[in-house]
Order: structure tokens, then sequence, then C-alpha cells
């Protein structure tokens, strides 16, 4: 009996540490970036470290990019090999590397490096480039924040068993769904210790939608009567995608119910200190006006909000034709964040 007991306990111990590993099957650097690939279900788990030096031990910064799936290192047409990072090539990660190893995870069923004659021209990964929404079904499947972060649970549970890790701090960003990703990796996680939430939509996606038809009928843009018909059509559609017997027909419809909810409570609950950087130009984050009114209500002091009166939701300038310039601000951006982060953590 004995022996049976050493036995079972042999295999539970087994059974643990394989579901606690994750086979690395490609491990490459790429320009000043080491890649990641590991065994994850039916799909490659993959991400990226902005760093080549992997031996210098330094906390974890885990930037959650944006929607779409956009590989995280691109073959240009041009023999160039670009690595876009889910946003990190918007500024200059250096300075914030030299203290943490910033962790970039890919989109679901996205390749991690792929040629960009396989990409739309907003460089999403899709099966017809002559249909820019033609994405695959099995991403589409997964385009959910559950999936997201179970991903990035995996991820940082790979990396923290890494000699090149600190387990703190942690801090954890996003850009745009990358914050929504990012708050709620800060509530369903105890070690998070700062949260960077930059272009946030605090009521959910369809404020976009709302906010956009106000402006569009006080600049005359369209006529009050088509102002209450497409409104109607917008709160058709949260019906549609509330109403899960449409999601087996239309799985395109998950991905919003998923990212749509309003978020208010959810930033109420953070127990880290949070940095919200939004547009001014921005009517998918409009709503961030109202959060220090929200803030403050509920006696939550431990908080930045911070505008960009000039800026759109990737933060390039607007001008007064509302066309946008080429002089990209993200790296003033993430500069007063990582201040803030520093400000907030002994590094």
């Amino acid at each position: 009996m004995r022996l049976v007991y050493i036995i079972l306990c042999i295999i539970a111990i087994w059974s643990s540490n394989c579901a606690l590993s994750q086979d690395i099957i490609n491990k490459q650097i790429i320009n000043d970036y080491t890649t990641f690939e590991l065994i994850q279900n039916e799909d490659t788990l993959s991400f990226i470290v902005a760093d080549t030096n992997l031996r210098e031990e330094k906390p974890i910064l885990l930037f959650c990019q944006g929607s779409k799936p956009v590989p995280l290192i691109i073959k240009m047409n041009d023999g160039d090999t670009f690595v876009w990072g889910g946003g990190l090539s918007n500024f200059d990660y250096k300075e914030i590397s030299s203290k943490f190893h910033i962790v970039v995870i890919s989109s679901p069923h996205t390749p991690l490096i792929a040629e960009q004659t396989h990409l739309n021209n907003e460089f999403g990964y899709v099966t017809d480039t002559n249909y820019v929404h033609s994405f695959r079904k099995d991403y589409i499947l997964n385009d959910r924040l559950p999936v997201y972060i179970d991903r990035a649970n995996k991820v940082l549970q790979f990396v923290y068993n890494q000699s090149w890790s600190k387990k703190e701090p942690l801090i954890v960003a996003g850009h745009s769904q990358g914050a929504v990703i990012a708050l709620e990796l800060a509530n369903t996680r105890n070690d998070v210790k700062g949260l960077g939430l930059l272009s946030l939509d605090p009521l959910g996606r369809m404020t976009y939608e709302i906010v956009g038809l106000r402006n569009q009928v006080a600049t005359g843009k369209i006529s009050s009567s088509e102002w209450e018909k497409r409104l109607e059509q917008v709160y058709d559609f949260v019906k549609q995608y509330n109403d899960t017997s449409n999601w087996e027909r239309n799985p395109s419809l998950h991905p919003w119910k998923s990212f749509s909810k309003m978020l208010v409570d959810d930033l109420i609950k953070v127990t880290c200190p949070i940095y919200i950087a939004y547009g001014g130009k921005d009517d998918k984050a409009a709503s961030c006006d109202l959060l220090p009114i929200y803030f403050e209500n509920n006696n939550k002091k431990d908080y930045i909000v911070k505008l960009y009166p000039d800026l759109e939701h990737n933060f390039f300038p607007v001008n007064k034709s509302n066309y946008e310039n080429n002089e990209s601000k993200w790296p003033e951006v993430m500069d007063e964040f990582y201040k803030w982060i520093t400000s907030k953590n002994e590094l």
C-alpha cells in the first residue's frame, strides 16, 4: 500500500510539473529583441523581450498591444525586418528597458513573424489581402478577454521561472484594447504594482460610435433624423452581440461582447496606482474626462489622468482641419509614464 502511495505522489508531482512547464520550440534574436515561441495547445504562444542580454535580472513590464492580429515582427516587401513589437516601435524604449525587461505577447493565432504580403493595409494578418477583415477564424474565435488573460498569465509564469526576471515590481500597461487587458490583469493578479492605461475607453467600445454620431450631428455632417436612425442601429447591434445565440452564426460578435463592457467599476476596484493617458481628439477615450469625478466620488486617490488635448487615439497631433500629422507624440507619452513608474517604485 505504501508503494502505491509513493507512486501516486510521484505521478501527481510529475503532472503538476508538466502543467507548469512550457517547452520553448523556438528562441532567436532579431534586431534588438529576443523572441520566444512556446507550445500552447493548438496555438503557439509567442512573445518578445525588448533586450538581447537576458543575463541581467530586472523586473517585468508587460505591454499589452491593441486590437487586430498584427504580427510582432514583419518581413517588409523591401527586404527589411520591421519589429512592430505590439507598438514598441512607436517610441524609444531603451531607457525603460534599462530598468525593466519589456515583454509583449502576440495576438492569438497570429504568427510571430509574417511577410508583408500576408497582411492587410493595417498590417493585420489575413487570409485574403483583398479583403481587409479576412482574419483567420481561429483568431476571431479567440479574440476574447479571457483568452488574452490566460495567455498573459502563462507567459508571466514562464518568465518568472527564468533567472533574468525579478518578481517585483510587475508593471502592466496597454494601449486601446490592450488597456482593457491590462486592467483585467491588475484586478485578477495580486502582484501588479503599477498600471498604465493608454487610450482606454472606460465605457466600452460602443462609446466611440455614440460620441461620433453626436459630433457628426453637431457639425452638420448628418441630420437629426439620420442621427436618430443610426443611433437605433447602434442599439440593435448591441442587442445582437449580447445575444449568445448569434455567436455561432457570426463569431465576430463575441469579441464585441468581450470588450464592450463598461469599466468604471473595474477601475475603482484596482488596488495599485493607475496612470491613464489619452488624447483630447480621441472619441474612443472621451469618457476619460469623467474618471477623476468617478475616482474622487469613490475616495480613490492614487491615480493620474493625463490629457493630451490635441492628440488622437494613437497619439498623433490633429490640426484644425482634423488631419493627422506625421509627428508622433508616443515618445512624450511614454516618457511621462516612465517617470511616473520610477516615482512609484524604487528602481
